[in-house]
């Protein structure tokens, strides 16, 4: 799924070929479904079980399955399909995205072991030696935050942000953007632009602390 996920497809450039199928990304995409749609029947039939048996188990698709028998609300109800699709947003946005930004952290720690020593230091005062960081303990860990802001500066998740499409012809940096134009953002270059970062390409976690930057994405409102 990933694989594919990240094939380059022509038709995502021209999209008047997408119905001729040129690569055969969607016959091979179509060809997973049955497959993740078993995977996630058999997760669901656990979970009844579990629910049948008593036990308490709150996890994230518990809890969607609870929604649904409430039958979520009067504008949006809850399906066993609408279920399954949340379940593969996980699936395809939570694995590589999450394991590939531990790997980059990890080996810039390795590469800067005075970072390391730090984020160890403040996770034993924060968390203590032998237990597990809980998400109580987040907001406490600002220098970990910052490593991990760090990361995503250098190594964002994807090079290229979701693509845009203008509703209407718009300006932008003095450049026209045609309505309907396919809009591609080069958050990779922008992470590493030397007129917006100080030493772009150095890993210096201490930029995030006590920064006055808006995460909300709403610094040009």
């Amino acid at each position: 799924m990933t694989q594919l996920l990240g094939k380059p497809n022509v038709s995502d450039f021209f999209p008047g070929l997408a119905r001729f199928d040129l690569q055969g990304v969607e016959k091979q995409m179509n060809a997973l479904v049955p497959r993740f749609d078993g995977i996630f029947e058999r997760m669901i039939g656990e979970r009844k079980k579990v629910e049948l048996e008593g036990a308490e188990r709150m996890d994230f698709l518990q809890f969607l399955l609870k929604l649904k028998e409430e039958g979520g609300d009067a504008k949006t109800p809850l399906t066993i399909t609408h279920v399954k699709a949340l379940l593969m947003d996980m699936v395809v946005g939570g694995t590589d995205t999450s394991s590939n930004t531990i790997e980059f952290a990890m080996a810039e720690m390795m590469h800067n072991p005075e970072i390391m020593k730090r984020v160890q230091e403040e996770l034993e005062v924060v968390v203590g030696k032998d237990n597990t960081v809980e998400e109580s303990h987040i907001h406490k860990l600002s220098y970990l935050q910052a490593v991990m802001k760090e990361t995503l500066r250098l190594h964002p998740v994807l090079p290229l942000l979701v693509p845009h499409c203008p509703s209407e012809t718009t300006i932008v940096g003095g450049y026209t953007i045609p309505k309907g134009s396919r809009v591609f953002v080069n958050v990779w270059a922008i992470h590493r632009d030397p007129s917006i970062w100080k030493r772009s390409l150095e890993f210096d976690p201490t930029r995030f602390l006590d920064a006055k930057l808006d995460f909300s994405g709403n610094d040009f409102n």
